[in-house]
């Protein structure tokens, strides 16, 4: 393990690990609202619980997977690319090992990353309410759009449009929930 390539691949794609994070946080938090409006309205709270759950488990796995296939793919061609430019071949050398050390620091980033939408099954299983966990997954989505690097003013964009994708998605589970 070369702790200076875990370093460098830390501040060089801190950007790409931020927006896994927020991406990822998204989706989880957009499946945990989705699956509670619409079974939020069944009786057993057991299954509501476990179907979320499921759900959030489900767009973790497939976060950590899609990126280390993605990922690879990238950062085997900005190898690639760095080869032509220097004339050699990079195999081996820490340019390797930090879009390697990229490549896992990623795909966890964007796997853990959706477990915040546990938060909106945590507000339901305490408090029984749907209402309140949609509330709450709807203000944290809200939040995200201002981690995103950029001015205040693209950063208020970006809160805009996840609130209205979180808005909508919202609306659509309640129109096709049960009963």
């Amino acid at each position: 393990m070369s702790l200076e390539a875990l370093k460098l691949a830390l501040k060089q794609d801190k950007d790409t690990f931020r927006r896994y994070m927020v991406l990822g946080a998204f989706d989880g938090l957009v499946v945990g609202v989705s699956l509670i409006v619409t079974l939020g309205t069944l009786s057993n709270e057991e299954l509501v619980i476990h179907s979320a759950l499921s759900g959030i488990i489900g767009v973790s796995a497939a976060s950590f997977w899609n990126t280390v296939v993605a990922e690879s793919r990238e950062k085997a061609i900005e190898l690639k690319n760095l080869e032509r430019q220097m004339l050699r071949a990079l195999k081996g050398t820490i340019y390797e090992k930090v879009n390697n050390y990229s490549v896992w620091i990623s795909a966890l980033v964007h796997a853990l990353s959706p477990l915040l939408g546990m938060l909106i099954v945590l507000a339901y299983t305490l408090s029984g309410s749907t209402a309140l966990a949609t509330a709450l997954g709807l203000a944290v989505i809200s939040a995200l759009g201002l981690m995103y690097e950029g001015t205040i003013k693209e950063r208020l964009k970006s809160t805009a449009v996840m609130t209205v994708a979180g808005v909508l998605t919202a609306l659509l589970a309640y129109l096709i929930r049960p009963g």
